[in-house]
């Protein structure tokens, strides 16, 4: 969410009144240009009059994606002089019919302006403190431990760019939500304002009143941005701000200082390990904080011909910590730490690597595959195995080899099992069918047989009643045998029904 609260932040001073006009003016340049092969020669023409280097295709700006700004500002600024000599003279010069549209009169009095590349310079200097943010959601390493101090920092950056340093240099984390920041802005003057050194170098040349309007519409966009960063971003979440203790220097803290955040790490990560096991896991703190046999190397790399440390991969780094092994009991040194360890660094420090992750899986099936999630697991450890280390340097054991050949006949075996146990499946399924038929079957015969059975007796009964009228002995004795034949088929019926 980190990534989304960042761009709409931006978004807020975007809609600013002087912001939006400069959004307007970067469209307006956009549409003019986009579908028209013409005007772009037209404007190579034109730049090639004040510029050596000709650009002339424009970046779109994006509106949901608020940042996209930044190199839409850095393309028209490389293309300036240009737009003013093509826009300014050369249309007017020609009496092109397109310099009556009022399209071209907003883009004309944008150019005139002496406050739009100001303006242009500014956005991309805010955005530069976005954009190495938002390179830190989208990196693939494991940055959790990271993400609650580079939240800090982004805010304290844009603080000290419009309030006095007295005013926050002590103030850090979830302390930066107790500034009053409209007290503040309501009494500080402008002599505190930084819009980047571009900006301030064209307004060197603008008169003081145009200059004064500019940097109040500056301080409204960094006062915007800061409030809803300041509304919007986890500086109270207890669980970022205590994971951080997995750092490799937070061992270089006072023990005192860190067994606590451990403590409040421990506590809430409690689906993860047992009551029990808390006192375990500071003792097994204590002794991390005071290892001698966790070696600096595996924390940091000196860049080649450089003097700067680099911080490495954490997941590395405590991968090698917790391999090691107490020498008088054979077990793990850390056994009930890495608990705590691994489930705080499984979380994402933003929705760019998960939301990778779902594309990979997405180009590695066809339309027409059907993967169970053991072969996306499988297909995915192989990736990620290689991504890791070089692919040139991957070694190739016989092991690989043998598991390579072993592969199919294997997947052969796989498919016949399953195809057999479908079978068993299938013919466990069947008997129940055949029963209910041959049930089904049996009552309407039985059915038929009581029905045959009454019409029997029916006829019986009026055959001796018609005999006993005519006093005839003889179609008495066919009646009574017919209700003789009736009721042993009714009874024969019964016994079945039964």
């Amino acid at each position: 969410m980190q990534f989304t609260y960042c761009e709409n932040a931006f978004g807020e001073g975007l809609q600013l009144g002087a912001f939006a006009s400069i959004i307007d003016f970067l469209e307006d340049i956009d549409i003019w240009f986009r579908k028209y092969p013409s005007r772009k020669e037209d404007l190579i023409i034109s730049s090639q009059c004040v510029d050596e280097e000709v650009v002339c295709n424009t970046l779109r700006y994006v509106s949901n994606r608020w940042l996209s700004v930044v190199p839409s500002c850095q393309r028209i600024l490389k293309m300036y002089s240009g737009l003013k000599q093509h826009f300014l003279v050369d249309l007017v010069g020609n009496k092109s019919d397109l310099i009556k549209t009022e399209w071209y009169k907003r883009i004309r009095s944008a150019l005139k302006s002496h406050l739009t590349p100001a303006y242009l310079h500014f956005l991309v200097s805010v955005g530069k403190i976005f954009n190495n943010f938002l390179r830190f959601l989208q990196s693939d390493k494991t940055l959790i431990h990271l993400l609650y101090d580079e939240m800090s920092n982004i805010v304290r950056k844009l603080l000290f760019r419009f309030i006095s340093m007295e005013s926050c240099q002590e103030k850090k984390d979830e302390e930066l939500l107790e500034i009053p920041l409209k007290s503040i802005m309501e009494k500080e003057n402008l002599k505190y304002l930084d819009v980047g050194h571009e900006a301030n170098k064209m307004l060197s040349s603008i008169e003081a009143a145009a200059k004064r309007c500019f940097k109040l519409d500056a301080k409204n966009f960094y006062f915007s941005v800061t409030s809803y960063l300041l509304k919007k971003l986890p500086l109270k979440n207890q669980l970022l701000k205590s994971i951080q203790v997995l750092h490799p220097v937070a061992r270089k803290e006072p023990v005192n200082k860190t067994i606590g955040m451990v403590k409040r790490l421990t506590k809430m990560l409690s689906r993860c390990v047992q009551q029990e096991e808390m006192d375990k896991i500071l003792d097994e703190w204590r002794i991390y904080v005071s290892d001698e046999e966790i070696k600096e190397e595996w924390s940091v790399e000196k860049q080649p011909d450089e003097d700067v440390l680099q911080w490495k991969n954490t997941n590395a780094y405590w991968g090698n910590v917790l391999c090691l092994n107490d020498i008088n009991i054979g077990k793990k040194r850390y056994y009930h730490l890495s608990k705590i360890v691994k489930a705080a660094l499984c979380l994402s420090h933003g929705q760019a690597p998960v939301e990778r992750g779902f594309s990979i899986n997405k180009r590695m099936m066809s339309d027409r595959a059907r993967m169970a999630q053991t072969t996306i697991v499988g297909l995915r450890l192989i990736k990620d195995s290689v991504k890791k280390e070089n692919v040139s340097e991957t070694v190739i054991t016989m092991e690989m080899i043998h598991f390579y050949r072993e592969a199919h006949s294997k997947y052969k075996a796989e498919l016949l099992e399953n195809e057999s146990k479908e079978k068993k499946l299938d013919n466990v399924k069947k008997v129940p069918e055949c029963v209910r038929k041959t049930t089904q079957d049996e009552l309407h015969s039985l059915k038929y047989n009581v029905d045959s059975a009454h019409k029997l007796i029916d006829e019986g009964n009026k055959r001796l009643e018609a005999a006993l009228k005519r006093k005839s002995f003889a179609d008495v004795a066919a009646a009574q045998a017919l209700i003789t034949a009736g009721n042993k088929k009714l009874k024969t019926s019964s016994i079945l029904s039964k």
